[in-house]
């Protein structure tokens, strides 16, 4: 933590005390036990509670009212999260004596005496950093349900990947794309209609959930050193806008933080000492240029008007994102909407919930090379992925047999990226060198070097799809040089820079007689996707490779730290196109994501894909309620594994249409009850707790043995089929064990 970014320690110190104990930790800010737990803000009402608290003048008695009808945890907890709120806000109407007589009034609820000498409630860390505003008080409901939702999503890491996750001395920006992410999860998990009540502006627009001051204060407080002490959203874009080029509006919240920090970086470097966004000079610089630039009326967010290297800012999605999940919660059906949201968002927008027409556009897509799908698995390497050697073609010989010659080929991801460089750029290439291909396939073609008026000999072979260069005073016999048609494709669309006397004379030929074109400047780039499914499965480092840095969002080709790396096989220098998005799918039953490799964890967005129970409500097998069924397994499972190895949805649309009992039991036989055996490895106890012990299972005596000799003491089960044939069974999994009599 520098000084010259830290002035009021007492209050970065209290946030700290705050993360460790509460955040990483579960425990409590002003006394000793658990209080900060995740069944806790698992409890849906507590977030609920607030919808009545509107109004910068009725938060204190109607949350008060509120606390009431909660559970007595809740009363103090709520103290403490009003706690966190207050620690950045030193705003001058609200002072150290109001917030501990209000955190007070809340504590009365319990019969509690706030600890005054409790370091925490000290003037230091009460007066704040600074002023949040009136939009800041007069949605503190809101802001205070946003807090309980963040905390909700940290309290279901593990200790250790919260810990690393919240580590004070990393650059937070795991957390930062993570608030980026949140809101969209909130409003799925947390109901439509919720979310419109509470989380939209007076014009319908998810505005509040987008610009709220406590993920600035948060990121802030947690990570000083490299998050700015600026809470307002719209302070945060206007700098951004006044003292760059760039547009804020089209920029996620990590990149304007990421800018914020160049920025203040560059200033420091050039003045030798510090530097305050709110000095006078500098303020009046960012808000008069934003008077000035906002005249020209920027597109907003999310607007799909635009096209090429900005699509990525205007719509907000990331370049790489990775689904994770439990086996069964759709990963791999959403990277088809992802995928078209980011390739025709106007489709997605008009067509989202016909399937039939996103399968029709995704495989048109696939078909035109903007759609790249593969899997990983255990022996998948870099060779398949990038680039390696293989086998090109057998040769007979008359003495020795078979010869066999190799080629270096391209793997997706690098066919990926050269396609998505242009695609109007490699249309006309192909045209070209189609034509060329024909011109010298029967025989040499003579063209001549621009520099030194030399003739050379070029031929076609289609075999290996290389062209032979000889010059004229070249005996027939000398080797010839030869070039791949791969490569002339990357020296058109500049991966590879480096270009000889007689690779010039090539493009000057197709130039003047073939008529390819090579500038492209005013072209923008078609986005592409790459989707990876089972991302996890593979050794990423050994995939990878050197790449790992290239994908990140700020190494892409066009963006302002591009690195480009020449690759082992081909020597061709080669970069990440801007354009490439990445999609990956990751099953947690698999590997949890907290044994990801850290690499790619640092790159990616996580987006958290659980079992969603509101697609199956209405589904019902007579009188069984499959939502429920499915939530009380999954509550076991967690119980007895944990959250990763839940069961998802899927498996029970195909019921959809089809409500009979044979169908469930298919289900179960097939499905269920071994993806069960999978997860607990045949211990027949614990899938008998999962099922409630609802009579699917049957134990049976060990046989006898040979010679006298004694079974030990394991027990032997088998599924019962008949069983599952019997309605009762399935309710008794949702139904407690003594209200089931039946057989």
């Amino acid at each position: 933590m520098t000084s010259k970014r830290v002035k009021r320690i007492e209050v970065y110190d209290a946030a700290a005390h705050w993360r460790e104990k509460c955040l990483v930790g579960d425990g409590s800010l002003f006394g000793d036990g658990s209080l900060w737990k995740k069944e806790y803000f698992d409890n849906k009402k507590f977030a609920e509670m607030f919808d009545t608290c509107h109004g910068i003048n009725q938060l204190i008695p109607r949350l008060k009212c509120q606390v009431k009808k909660l559970p007595s945890t809740h009363h103090k907890l709520a103290v403490e999260v009003l706690w966190a709120m207050y620690l950045p806000n030193g705003a001058k109407g609200i002072g150290q004596e109001t917030k501990r007589a209000n955190l007070q009034t809340l504590a009365d609820v319990s019969g509690a005496k706030l600890p005054a000498e409790h370091e925490c409630l000290q003037d230091a860390p009460m007066r704040g950093l600074g002023k949040l505003g009136m939009a800041f008080h007069k949605n503190l409901w809101f802001e205070m349900m946003c807090l309980i939702l963040c905390v909700r999503e940290i309290k279901h890491l593990d200790p250790s990947e919260r810990a690393r996750f919240l580590d004070g001395n990393s650059d937070g920006k795991e957390f930062s794309r993570l608030w980026d992410a949140w809101p969209e999860k909130w409003q799925k998990q947390w109901g439509e209609k919720w979310w419109a009540k509470n989380a939209k502006d007076k014009h319908g627009v998810l505005k509040k959930a987008d610009r709220i001051s406590l993920r600035h204060s948060m990121m802030h407080l947690l990570f000083p050193d490299y998050y700015e002490p600026v809470f307002s959203s719209g302070q945060k874009m206007r700098i951004v806008w006044g003292l760059t080029d760039l547009d804020s509006e089209n920029m996620t919240w990590t990149e304007i933080d990421d800018t914020l920090r160049t920025i203040r970086a560059e200033k420091e470097r050039e003045s030798g000492g510090k530097f305050d966004f709110y000095h006078p000079a500098i303020k009046s610089q960012w808000e008069n240029a934003t008077r000035s630039k906002r005249s020209k009326k920027p597109r907003k967010r999310g607007d799909s008007s635009a096209s090429g290297s900005n699509q990525k800012h205007m719509m907000n999605i990331p370049l790489n994102q990775i689904f994770y999940g439990p086996p069964g919660t759709g990963k791999t059906y959403r990277t088809v909407n992802a995928a078209l949201e980011i390739l025709d968002g106007d489709l997605y927008q008009e067509h989202g919930s016909n399937r039939g027409a996103l399968r029709k556009r995704f495989d048109f897509y696939k078909e035109k090379g903007r759609i790249g799908v593969v899997t990983f698995h255990q022996s998948f390497g870099y060779e398949e992925f990038v680039e390696g050697i293989r086998p090109a073609m057998d040769v007979e010989t008359d003495d020795e047999g078979t010869e066999v010659s190799y080629e270096i080929k391209s793997g997706i991801f690098k066919k990926m990226c050269t396609h998505a460089v242009s695609t109007k750029r490699s249309s006309q290439f192909e045209s070209a060198i189609e034509a060329l291909k024909e011109e010298c396939a029967e025989k040499p073609v003579e063209i001549l070097t621009v520099a030194f008026k030399r003739v050379i000999y070029l031929r076609y072979i289609p075999e290996r799809d290389i062209f032979e260069l000889r010059s004229k005073a070249g005996s027939p016999d000398s080797p010839p040089g030869t070039i791949s048609v791969n490569r002339l494709r990357r020296l058109h669309e500049g991966h590879v820079k480096h270009r000889t006397t007689r690779i010039k004379a090539i493009f000057n030929h197709l130039k003047t007689k073939h008529g390819l074109v090579e500038d492209h400047a005013d072209e923008k780039p078609e986005p592409h996707v790459l989707i990876i499914d089972e991302i996890n499965r593979g050794n990423i480092s050994r995939i990878f490779g050197e790449l790992i840095t290239l994908i990140e969002e700020s190494k892409r080709v066009g963006n302002q730290e591009a690195m480009e790396v020449e690759l082992p096989y081909s020597g061709d220098t080669f970069g990440v196109p801007n354009n490439l998005y990445i999609i990956g799918t990751m099953n947690t039953a698999d590997r949890s994501i907290a044994l990801l490799d850290t690499a790619l964890r640092r790159r990616f967005r996580f987006t958290e894909m659980m079992p969603d129970l509101e697609i199956l409500e209405g589904i019902k097998v007579g009188n069984i309620d499959i939502a429920n069924l499915l939530k009380s397994m999954n509550e076991r499972i967690e119980a007895l594994y944990d959250r990763d190895h839940q069961i998802g949805h899927s498996f029970f649309l195909r019921l959809k249409g089809n409500e009979n009992i044979e169908t469930l039991a298919d289900i179960f036989e097939h499905e269920i009850l071994p993806l069960l055996q999978e997860y607990f490895y045949d211990d027949w106890e614990k899938i008998d707790l999962v099922l409630n012990r609802n009579k699917f299972l049957e134990q049976k005596d060990p046989p006898k043995m040979p010679d006298g000799a004694v079974a030990d003491d394991r027990k032997i089960w088998r599924p019962d089929h008949e069983a599952l044939l019997v309605p009762a069974n399935y309710q008794k999994i949702y139904e407690d064990a003594a209200d089931d009599n039946s057989a």
